[in-house]
């Protein structure tokens, strides 16, 4: 049983599940099948309700500001997720900022902790020339093909076609 079926059950039979801490709290009635299930269950429903939790708060960051913030423990940083980019003057001049579209980019990929980290130095650069952009101060528009050239060396055309590379630039 996965822990999205053990919840649909518990709910289905009345019961409400929260979490307080590290604990499980079930307000309905059980039985002893369902008991056993919770306590073999406990560690997943633990980090699955915990994940429900950050989701809530960071979407009603979201509704309420245009961006939501975490901690990435892989970066070790504040990760700002934009609603659209207008939100990007709000936030702190070094907030490292994603649209929901980037980050379902990024996780179709398999990057290890060094190459994250490489990509986000890259946006940063890229966020600090587009918040010049915004506010006036740059000439330049944000993350041409020049910057982007700039940013991943080694680059090479592809040719939409066969999707094969060229020389490199």
């Amino acid at each position: 049983m996965t822990v999205k079926e053990l919840l649909v059950m518990l709910t289905q039979t009345g019961c409400k599940v929260t979490l307080d801490g590290e604990q499980i709290k079930v307000r309905g009635t059980l039985t002893d099948e369902m008991r056993a299930l919770i306590r073999e269950h406990k560690g997943a429903l633990v980090q699955y309700l915990n994940r429900q939790s950050l989701t809530a708060k960071l979407a009603g960051q979201m509704k309420a500001t245009g961006a939501a913030r975490f901690h990435s423990e892989r970066l070790q940083e504040t990760i700002y997720i934009l609603r659209d980019w207008a939100t990007l003057p709000a936030l702190p001049p070094d907030a490292l900022a994603f649209t929901l579209q980037e980050l379902r980019n990024i996780m179709s990929q398999s990057y290890s902790d060094s190459e994250l980290q490489k990509l986000a130095a890259a946006k940063r650069e890229i966020l600090t020339k587009h918040r010049q952009s915004l506010v006036g101060k740059g000439d330049d528009p944000p993350a041409t093909i020049e910057d982007a050239l700039r940013i991943f060396p080694g680059s090479r055309v592809v040719d939409a076609a066969s999707k094969n590379p060229s020389k490199e630039v």
